[in-house]
């Protein structure tokens, strides 16, 4: 069985900003779930807009899609919420894949980032 990979990517980038010789490769090893963020892309969500928000709408899709223990791969500030979605769903998440990102919301978009979880 390949294990799955859920993709986040930058803030206000949709799926299609994947790079599709990239995706190619790994689909054929990986499962691979490519999400929008809310309101972007083809995704809707009635969650809060707070890195909390971005979560719970991501760990909705996981349990609506029957997705068992994936990988989370986070570009950009989408590897904030795959940080924190790990956090708080640890037992949901097998590992994370960070790329170009950073460890904290404080490091960038505080100002934008509306949790007190931090």
């Amino acid at each position: 069985m390949r294990s799955p990979i859920g993709y986040d990517k930058p803030y206000a980038a949709t799926l299609y900003n994947w790079d599709k010789y990239l995706i190619s490769a790994l689909a054929k090893v990986f499962a691979l779930y490519l999400f929008d963020a809310r309101q972007v892309g083809h995704s809707h969500s009635q969650n809060e807009e707070t890195i909390d928000g971005y979560i719970e709408d991501i760990h909705q899709a996981i349990i609506q899609l029957g997705i068992r223990q994936p990988i989370i791969a986070g570009w950009s500030f989408g590897g904030v919420v795959a940080r924190r979605l790990y956090q708080v769903y640890p037992d949901d998440i097998f590992g994370l894949i960070m790329l170009s990102s950073f460890s904290s919301p404080n490091m960038a978009f505080s100002q934008f980032i509306n949790s007190s979880s931090w």
